[in-house]
C-alpha cells in the first residue's frame, strides 16, 4: 500500500465527511477517521481505522497522523449562532492543531475544507477568482478564512477547497428548503431570477477532494469548488419540473421577501412555533454569486461532471422518498 493511499479524515461523521470516507474506501485507500468518542466511531463504515481525539485539544491528537500520507480536514462548526469564541476554538485553533500534528508526522499533503463564505455577501458583478480579496460578512466565514491562514503557514503542501452550496441525496441544507417552498407554491422568484446560485453536487465535491489529495509535487493552492453556472430561475424551473408543480409566475424584490420572512418568523415565535425558513437562506438564493473554477481545472485536473438537470432530478427523487 502506497504511503499516499493512507488518509486521515477529520469530521468523518458529518455529511460531507462520511461521503468522503466512502469515496476513499471505494478507491482502495486505507482510511483513518478522527473521532471524539466511541459512539461516533459506531456511525462509520466497517474497514476503517479510528483515532480518538478532538481538534480543539492538541494533546489528544498525538499520533493520529502517524503513517498517513494525506490529511483531509473537514471538522468544523458551521452555524454562526454558536458564537465567535466557539467558531474560533474549532475552526481556527483546531485547524492549527491538526496542521501542526500532521507536519510533525511527516504528512505529505493537507487538504483543507473551506467555504465560498470567505468572500462574503457582496455581489461583484463577475465570477469570483481565488485572487479576489476575501471579505467575510459573518463569523463563520471569518473563522474559515483564519483557518486557511493556519494551513498556509503550516509547512505542508496543501490544497484549500472553497466549497459552494453542496447538494445531492442526503444533503438537506442547500436545496430541500427550496423544494419545500416550491412544492407548496410559497415562493416567487426573488428579484429578476437571473442571479447565479453556486451549487455543487456532492459527487463533484468528492472528485475535488480526490484530485486535491492526489496532486503530485509540493505545489500548494486555493481553489473554488463550484458546479456549472445556474441561475435562480433555472434552478426553480428544474425543481418544479421534477416536483410536478407549476414554476413561480411572480417576482418579488429581495427586500420584500426578507421583510416578509422576518415578519412571518416573528409571528410564529409569538405562538411558540419554530421559524419555517431562515431569511439568510432566501438571501443566499437571491445573491448573484458566480465563481471562476478554471484554476482547479488547470492545476488539479478537476472538472464538475454533474449537470444541474441531472442533479436536480436525483435530488427531487430522493426528497419525494424521504419528505
Amino acid at each position: 500500500m502506497a504511503f499516499g493511499k493512507r488518509a486521515l479524515v477529520t469530521g468523518a461523521t458529518g455529511k460531507v465527511g462520511s461521503a468522503l470516507v466512502k469515496e476513499l474506501l471505494g478507491r482502495d485507500y486505507v482510511v483513518r477517521a478522527l473521532v471524539r468518542k466511541a459512539s461516533d466511531a459506531e456511525k462509520l463504515p466497517d474497514g476503517i481505522e479510528n483515532a480518538f481525539g478532538d481538534v480543539a485539544d492538541a494533546a489528544s491528537l498525538k499520533g493520529c497522523c502517524e503513517g498517513v500520507g494525506v490529511v483531509f480536514h473537514l471538522a468544523a462548526l458551521l452555524d454562526p449562532a454558536v458564537g465567535k469564541e466557539a467558531l474560533y476554538e474549532v475552526n481556527v485553533k483546531g485547524t492549527a492543531n491538526i496542521v501542526k500534528e500532521a507536519a510533525s508526522a511527516g504528512v505529505k499533503r493537507f487538504v483543507y475544507t473551506s467555504s465560498i463564505g470567505v468572500y462574503g455577501k457582496a455581489e461583484r458583478g463577475r465570477p469570483l477568482r481565488e485572487s479576489d480579496a476575501p471579505v467575510p460578512t459573518d463569523e463563520y466565514g471569518a473563522s474559515k478564512l483564519m483557518g486557511e491562514e493556519e494551513v498556509r503557514k503550516g509547512g505542508i503542501p496543501f490544497a484549500i477547497l472553497r466549497l459552494g452550496l453542496v447538494y445531492g441525496p442526503g444533503f438537506v441544507a442547500s436545496v430541500v428548503p427550496m423544494l419545500r417552498m416550491l412544492q407548496g407554491r410559497m415562493i416567487p422568484y426573488i428579484g429578476s431570477g437571473k442571479n447565479h446560485i453556486p451549487f455543487v453536487h456532492a459527487k463533484d465535491v468528492m472528485g475535488a477532494f480526490v484530485c486535491a489529495g492526489e496532486k503530485r509535487g509540493t505545489a500548494s493552492g486555493t481553489y473554488n469548488v463550484v458546479g456549472g453556472l445556474v441561475t435562480q430561475e433555472e434552478a426553480f424551473r428544474l425543481a418544479c419540473k421534477y416536483l410536478g408543480v407549476p414554476a413561480p409566475r411572480l417576482h418579488a424584490s429581495r427586500r420584500f421577501v426578507m421583510l416578509g420572512t422576518h415578519a412571518l418568523n416573528f409571528g410564529l415565535g409569538l405562538i411558540g412555533r419554530k421559524a419555517r425558513i431562515r431569511p439568510e437562506y432566501l438571501e443566499a438564493l437571491s445573491l448573484d454569486k458566480a465563481f471562476d473554477i478554471s484554476k482547479a481545472q488547470r492545476e488539479l485536473g478537476w472538472v464538475p461532471k454533474v449537470k444541474m438537470e441531472e442533479g436536480m432530478s436525483e435530488m427531487v427523487e430522493w426528497y419525494k422518498k424521504t419528505a
